[in-house]
């Protein structure tokens, strides 16, 4: 169990930690546990080793949140490209498809224009049409009339010549 020590946290001559060495006390007026020597008693220490930098002992404490950071960033980010790119396109495909609509509505107007040019057309060489057949019908009538009225001088001619040749025509 954790007791809370009632030893002050404030004392003169607390022992320094090292830096980047991270506390992980449950109460604040915890004393810390004292670090262990770099080097164990069987083993000598190395006059030739380094001591930890801070910057190392630094990115050993925070790299995992700063990490965590980035990778909750860049998700975010990601997120809110694709959702922007495919609001895009939803614009997009509405503004080709009233595009669409709008040419097919013009293309319709414009076929309707064309139908009735093409009916006054139609009506005209129709009423052409009449009008030649009732010409030709009457062309017809008045060949017919001539026919006939050759048909009668041509008549009154074999009548003539009949007499002629029967000789009582001649008066003198």
């Amino acid at each position: 169990m954790n007791h809370v020590r009632a030893r002050s946290i404030w004392r003169i001559g607390a022992p320094s930690r090292r830096a980047g060495q991270v506390s992980r006390r449950s109460y604040a007026n915890e004393i810390p546990p004292q670090p262990t020597p770099p080097h164990t008693p069987a083993s000598p220490p190395n006059p030739n080793a380094k001591p930890p930098s801070r910057v190392g002992a630094y990115y050993k404490s925070f790299s995992y949140p700063v990490l965590k950071s980035f990778l909750i960033a860049l998700l975010t980010y990601q997120l809110a490209y694709y959702g922007w790119l495919k609001l895009e396109t939803i614009e997009e495909t509405h503004f080709k498809s009233t595009e669409i609509s709008d040419l097919q509505a013009q293309l319709r107007e414009v076929i309707e224009k064309q139908k009735a040019k093409a009916g006054d057309v139609v009506d005209e060489v129709k009423d052409k049409i009449i009008e030649y057949t009732q010409e030709t019908k009457e062309a017809g009538r008045a060949v017919v009339e001539s026919v006939r009225e050759g048909k009668e001088e041509v008549e009154k001619t074999a009548d003539a010549v009949g007499k002629v040749a029967s000789g009582g025509w001649w008066p003198w």
